[in-house]
């Protein structure tokens, strides 16, 4: 085994890179199949409290295709607006 054989191997060991990749490939999916195809209006609201929400209601539940959804869907504003959406008006309500 080369050199660089051992940093790899080592590099996803120590830091799980494989199991990084296969995530950030399933957001890439998500993005080129569905959220890179919505509209400004669509994705312009706060997913982090909607998925907070969500899950309030079913605390159990397996949500791993959601929160790639939910990642792609912030890499996706976060692209188009430059920053994430974030609804600052509950957080003023509550003042």
């Amino acid at each position: 085994m080369n050199e660089k054989d051992q940093v790899d191997e080592i590099s996803k060991r120590v830091y799980h890179t494989d199991r990084y990749l296969n995530i950030l490939t399933d957001v890439l999916n998500e993005i080129v199949m569905n959220t890179h195809s919505l509209t400004d209006e669509e994705i312009d609201y706060d997913r982090n409290l909607f998925s907070r929400q969500t899950k309030a209601f079913m605390p159990n539940e397996k949500t791993y295709k959601e929160d790639i959804h939910t990642l792609a869907l912030l890499t996706t504003q976060l692209e188009r607006f430059d920053h994430i959406k974030y609804n600052t008006t509950e957080i003023n309500e509550e003042e």
